[in-house]
């Protein structure tokens, strides 16, 4: 039993050495990890806060990532990271669980200044990419299309909301974002 003990503390402390020797994915590293590359969660389709976007996980944690794809409605592919074409800028992600998420925002839905407001949002760091300077990169001006993204929705979760106005009805997949004003999460039903 003693033996065991001290293997557990042995384990522990080394675990507790490691992660805090590493230089990535501390405050203001981006939010760069050192573990593998987990899949790809494109939302540039989809209609809602995530349009327009692109998501790369990288880590060693053990959430599944492609349930927070599919709560966003996205093409989730665990061999291919999000296409640099048409990408105006990114923004790396603090890990969380061991994960880290690189957002990419894409044009013409994304202006290099609204993807630096999204990013600032989510405490992310900042990275103009593909900007290159090309004149004709600012002409969204009056777009509207990217007001509220994220205002109210988590930038990842783990599982899709599945809202209902009652218990018993047809959920409707509301991704990140709660249930609104009336309804309620179908996981909450007996």
């Amino acid at each position: 039993m003693i033996f065991r003990f001290a293997v557990l503390i042995v384990a522990l402390g080394t675990a507790c050495s490691d992660a805090g020797d590493s230089p990535e994915g501390g405050v203001g590293s981006g939010g760069t990890s050192s573990g593998a590359f987990l899949g790809s969660c494109d939302t540039r389709a989809v209609a809602g806060p995530s349009a327009a976007q692109c998501r790369d996980w990288s880590g060693d944690g053990t959430v599944d990532v492609s349930v927070s794809c599919n709560g966003l409605d996205g093409a989730f592919n665990s061999v291919t990271p999000c296409p640099s074409t048409g990408r105006v800028a990114t923004c790396s992600l603090d890990p969380a669980a061991g994960t880290s998420a690189v957002y990419g925002y894409y044009g013409p839905d994304y202006t290099l200044d609204e993807a630096q407001d999204h990013c600032m949002g989510l405490n992310g760091a900042f990275d103009a990419a593909g900007s290159g300077g090309s004149g004709g990169s600012g002409g969204s001006a009056g777009s509207g299309g990217t007001a509220g993204r994220g205002s109210d929705c988590p930038p990842e979760c783990l599982r899709p909301y599945e809202c209902v106005q009652m218990c018993g009805d047809v959920p409707v997949n509301n991704g990140c974002c709660p249930c609104p004003a009336g309804q309620i999460d179908a996981i909450t039903c007996p």
